[in-house]
């Protein structure tokens, strides 16, 4: 990549990291809504690719894209203290550069299966859902602090895996000839086509599988089937003792974190509190025990911020809170 390109790229970064904030003024400089939906789905991704080919691939597409991106007029840009999401647009910007290394494994394949078999994709969301779009065009909307990894080589030829780490709630396209497989924890998630939520967060006892509309059957690592479920059932697997039970669920309960919503059901406080660092990145310390184990129902919306869920609790369950930077202490 040529200095031109460097410059221009370290001036855009220089603005949007300037104290004052910025807008698009002009007609012809508002993002579309389809180059949002892309900044959408490359956020997050991380893919280490150290092949030289994949190097040289990576730069012609750098420039391609910085040409684009700086056909704007300068003009476009100017200072405005209006801009309420210029963090997030930092973090659109700097994601950019993700996608590059990312398209050079998996839409330059040529001659280079070997690296596409061997370099997964990983899709990772920090802390608010993310919407994947996977090459056989399935949906994936990452709850906070997930992640879903596949191997695009591999991916969509006589099957479809993908592993998931958190949260997620699938989409998936069907395809009859093709399983979409979905690996979390010690179980597998086997479906052609359906729309189902996944819940395994290393720090909850439960492996939970909610099924929205379709099938799936679920399996050991070893193949062996476990059970099948039927819509608006889910599956809650202990994953202490591998019990499991299948209850009814609301799909609204279930599927609102996609939305941007909290939402608990008979949930623990120290459940809630775990669910409070992933969205809020943060650490929370319970000082009061006595309280882990309070059952907790209610919803939170994107529109409310850590204090005033804190506040909630403190009026419900009787308890103080203290916060030095992003540690929040409870007694």
């Amino acid at each position: 990549m040529n200095n031109g390109y460097e410059n221009r790229w370290k001036k855009l970064a220089d603005f949007f990291s300037s104290e004052e904030n910025a807008e698009f003024i002009h007609d012809d400089c508002i993002i579309s809504e389809e180059d949002k939906d892309v900044f959408d789905i490359i956020k997050g991704i991380k893919l280490k690719c150290d092949q030289e080919q994949c190097n040289n691939i990576k730069n012609d597409i750098q420039s391609k894209m910085y040409d684009k991106m700086f056909s704007l007029p300068e003009e476009c840009l100017r200072t405005s203290k209006k801009f309420p999401r210029l963090n997030s647009l930092i973090s659109i910007v700097a994601s950019l550069l993700l996608i590059i290394t990312v398209a050079s494994v998996i839409y330059f394949a040529g001659n280079r299966q070997s690296i596409e078999t061997i370099s997964p994709v990983t899709f990772t969301s920090i802390n608010s859902p993310s919407k994947v779009i996977l090459p056989d065009s399935s949906s994936v909307i990452l709850n906070a602090g997930s992640s879903v990894t596949y191997y695009p080589g591999d991916f969509n030829k006589t099957d479809r895996k993908i592993s998931l780490i958190g949260e997620a709630l699938f989409d998936i396209h069907r395809d009859e000839k093709k399983a979409f497989i979905v690996s979390s924890g010690n179980i597998k998630i086997k479906v052609l086509g359906t729309k189902f939520n996944v819940r395994d967060y290393s720090d909850e006892k439960n492996l939970i599988v909610s099924l929205i509309s379709g099938s799936v059957k679920i399996d050991t690592d070893e193949d062996k089937t476990i059970c099948r479920l039927e819509p608006l059932s889910e599956a809650v697997l202990n994953k202490k003792d591998n019990s499991m039970e299948i209850i009814p669920f609301d799909p609204v309960n279930v599927a609102g974190w996609s939305n941007g919503e909290l939402r608990f059901r008979q949930s623990t406080v120290y459940d809630l509190c775990k669910a409070l660092e992933r969205r809020f990145r943060c650490s929370v310390i319970i000082k009061n025990k006595k309280i882990n184990n309070r059952i907790v129902t209610g919803r939170f919306t994107d529109n409310e911020s850590l204090t005033d869920i804190l506040d909630i609790l403190k009026i419900s369950f009787d308890i103080n809170y203290k916060i030095e930077e992003n540690i929040i202490t409870i007694y």
